[in-house]
């Protein structure tokens, strides 16, 4: 390796030296400054011979000196530069520590960095210092007024574009250097050195000073060595500082992912709708920096709702969500990504003021697929708008809510439709125990009803006996009250177990509640309850089912006599009045009982609702009443301003009381009945029965014979005949009563008008249509005398002779 070294002295070149090294390797920094010591008093020498060997070497000592110090802190600033890189040092605060040492240790005034900006193609300043700067370093910010430049632009610009240094010792000869008048310091001598390593441009070094000649080409080459170290730290800051950003971008989402999974977890496990929301809303303050945070969810009439709100400092928080969904609402929901507004925006809110300053909105729709389920809105009362980073966060936690919200939804509907399958199965097995119960009331009151109508039946004769005494008679009375009220009963039975056809007929309404007040007098009266009655003046008269509507007033004496029990006293008020100017009269049934929940008041007429306990109410009672009073045109319902108790209300249109009639046909008496002859056939499988209706006949007059079942009684009628058949409907064998009336009518169809039937249930079906078509006339057991001395007079007097007179 060789070298050639010039003997110069002011400029000018007065000979060389010619320096050969062994080794391939350049020679070292200090070998160099050396030898320019030596050649600089070769120069002198021959310059000068006048001058002693001792002032030459002196001169070349200090110069090697001088050079020395030069170099030693050269390699000062490469040491700190690479200690910066061991440090972790950033990369502002690398080009801080390289101004700083260059102005400090090189003797430099004015030294900065300027970065390029790749996608702008600019280069802007970072930071600058001075050698008279007493206050540090100085940085650019807001307050700088600085050009800046484009590459190819400038010195530090066409550096850049170059890609190598420019070095200029006098700016006032140099082209390429354009004053500013801006400038605030002298510039003689600059050099820029682009700060480069490997393919990455990062910007430029800036040196001046305000003499000419400031920097030599082996300062250049000094400062450009110590340029690319810097580089190289500049591009391990900026690694790290990646590294940092990405480890921290990893970091959030890390984070965000787990919030969301967190959620998303605690939503599907999680079905209650009211919970998911408030949930919802506490990870999203756990996870974002808000202020507060509202979800509104979309009800079925397309009205938006505040379901949940929860908030960190905010006052009043339902008040304020409120007026910013009036507000921003419809627009949230609108927006195809996140909605923005702040207080800058100047937009007013719902009461007409604007939004304050330091208020910011952000809001997004909760999607479900295609369908909007409501809006997620938060509020920060910070200033500046939110992070990328939670917006992004607030958008996945708005996905995961929104299909929340659907599946609540889902699964509400279908507990829903759970209870209503499970409603619906238990009112069918309730309806199939109604119907067991039907058919097991017919056949107890076909049993219950037989030994009544001979009781009753024996009862009757006994009493038109003359030898019977006062006393007898009256036990008689008892013996008959009491069959009668056995045969409501029974009749309420049945009239409650089957929906049969309204057989509507003028009623005294007053006669009607009294009859209901009998069935439970006595049990008012042995819990010291009592019943006032304030009726109308005069005999209100009804078109009504008298059944029925006894049904109804008996449902609501029993609903308060049991409301009342457990009470020492109480009392039941029932009340009378017209109303409509006459055309309706109310009839209220007020206790002194508990009264109805509120909760319950919509309830209370539902199908199968009861608050009694189990086994101690269908809850078809009032149900059965409200379908019972509207068939009739009427109105049942609470009386909700009552206080006292509970106060139900009956209301049923009147009629004229000229179309009531205490009816009945003619009636005969004992001598005008003994006085029809004729032959009586009696078909009942119930021998009391038999007995009975064989006694009284027989007592009238009339020829008697008696069958058991209906084959026997076909053979009697085939071998005689009769003017009158009694007929059960019911019997066991091969013929019943309807049996036996198609078949021998159908032989004889002149014998249909001779037949009269009589039954234990006229409600069954199947004997209520037999008895419509045939058109025959009926007695139901238990019956009187009187009663049948009526049906035998209007049967047997359409079939008598007349009289030729």
């Amino acid at each position: 390796m060789g070298a050639t070294i010039f003997m110069k002295r002011k400029g000018a070149k007065l000979g060389w030296h010619d320096v050969c090294h062994s080794s391939d390797d350049d020679i070292r920094p200090l070998s160099r400054s050396v030898l320019f010591s030596f050649s600089h008093c070769a120069g002198l020498m021959k310059n000068h011979p006048e001058n002693t060997e001792k002032q030459i070497y002196a001169e070349a000592l200090r110069k090697a000196s001088h050079d020395y110090e030069e170099l030693i802190r050269e390699f000062s600033i490469l040491r700190l530069l690479n200690d910066s890189i061991q440090i972790g040092l950033g990369f502002t605060e690398i080009c801080q520590k390289l101004v700083q040492f260059i102005t400090e240790m090189m003797n430099v005034e004015n030294a900065s960095v300027m970065v390029l900006d790749e996608d702008k193609g600019e280069l802007k300043l970072l930071v600058a210092k001075g050698l008279l700067d007493d206050s540090g370093t100085l940085y650019a910010d807001s307050r700088w007024s600085g050009k800046t430049f484009k590459v190819g632009e400038g010195i530090a610009g066409k550096a850049v574009a170059e890609r190598k240094s420019i070095l200029i010792n006098d700016t006032l000869r140099d082209p390429r250097f354009v004053r500013d008048g801006t400038q605030k310091v002298s510039i003689r001598s600059i050099l820029s050195i682009p700060l480069i390593h490997e393919y990455r441009v990062h910007g430029v070094l800036n040196i001046s000073n305000s003499e000419p000649g400031a920097f030599t080409h082996r300062k250049e080459h000094a400062l450009s060595i110590i340029a690319s170290t810097a580089s190289v730290a500049m591009s391990y800051a900026l690694a790290v500082e990646q590294l940092k950003r990405v480890n921290s971008e990893l970091h959030g989402r890390n984070k965000e992912l787990g919030a969301v999974v967190a959620l998303s977890e605690l939503l599907h496990a999680n079905l209650e709708l009211d919970e998911v929301l408030d949930e919802s809303l506490q990870r999203i303050l756990e996870a974002i920096d808000v202020s507060g945070a509202a979800i509104f969810i979309v009800e079925g009439d397309a009205t938006v709702a505040l379901k949940s709100s929860t908030a960190r400092s905010l006052k009043d928080l339902s008040s304020v969500f409120a007026i910013l969904n009036r507000s921003f609402g419809s627009e949230i929901m609108a927006s195809a990504g996140i909605f923005h507004r702040s207080g800058a925006s100047g937009e007013l809110i719902g009461n007409g003021c604007p939004l304050p300053d330091e208020i910011n909105i952000a809001g997004i729709p909760l999607f479900s697929g295609e369908q909007c389920m409501g809006i997620l809105m938060t509020v920060d009362c910070r200033s500046g708008p939110m992070a990328k980073e939670e917006e992004k966060l607030l958008i996945s936690f708005g996905n995961q809510i929104g299909m929340a919200i659907h599946n609540c939804r889902l699964i509400s509907h279908l507990r829903e439709n759970i209870l209503e399958l499970r409603e619906t199965r238990r009112k069918l097995i309730q309806s199939d125990k109604l119907a067991l119960l039907g058919e097991m009331l017919s056949s107890v009151a076909h049993e219950v009803n037989n030994p009544l109508a001979a009781i009753q039946g024996y009862s009757d004769l006994l009493r038109s006996d003359q030898s019977v005494t006062a006393k007898q008679k009256k036990m008689l009375d008892k013996i008959v009250l009491c069959v009668d009220r056995t045969r409501k009963i029974v009749q309420g039975l049945l009239s409650f177990a089957r929906k049969t056809e309204l057989q509507k007929a003028p009623a005294k309404v007053h006669e009607l509640i009294e009859r209901a007040i009998e069935h439970r007098e006595h049990d008012f009266r042995l819990r010291s309850f009592t019943i006032t009655r304030e009726f109308v003046r005069g005999e209100p008269i009804a078109l009504v089912d008298m059944n029925q509507i006894e049904q109804v007033f008996l449902n609501l004496i029993n609903n308060a006599y049991d409301s009342m029990t457990g009470r020492e006293s109480g009392d039941l008020t029932i009340t009378t009045r017209l109303v409509n100017d006459g055309a309706a009269i109310e009839i209220a049934f007020a206790d002194t009982g508990p009264g109805v929940p509120e909760g319950n008041v919509q309830k209370i007429f539902e199908p199968f609702f009861t608050t009694k306990e189990i086994g101690k109410g269908t809850g078809l009672g009032l149900s059965i009443s409200y379908g019972i009073i509207q068939e009739h045109g009427g109105m049942l319902f609470l009386d909700e301003r009552y206080q006292r108790g509970a106060r139900f209300v009956v209301c049923l249109p009147v009629t004229d009381e000229q179309s009531y009639s205490d009816g009945g046909e003619q009636q005969l008496d004992g001598s005008e009945a003994a006085a029809q002859k004729g032959r009586v056939l009696i078909v009942d499988d119930e021998e009391v029965v038999l007995d009975f209706l064989e006694t009284a006949l027989r007592a009238e007059g009339f020829a008697v014979e008696c069958a058991s079942t209906g084959d026997e009684a076909f053979e009697r009628l085939k071998e005689k005949s009769f003017d009158l058949i009694i007929s059960d409907i019911k019997m066991p064998g091969r013929l019943d009563g309807r049996r036996l009336f198609h078949i021998f009518t159908k032989e004889k169809p002149e014998m249909a008008n001779h037949f009269v039937f009589i039954s234990g249930d006229i409600m069954e079906s199947e004997t209520s249509r037999f008895l419509e078509e045939s058109g025959r006339p009926f007695l139901l057991k238990p019956f009187s005398m009187k009663d049948l001395r009526q049906v035998i007079s209007k049967t047997l007097r359409p079939l008598l002779p007349k009289d030729p007179s």
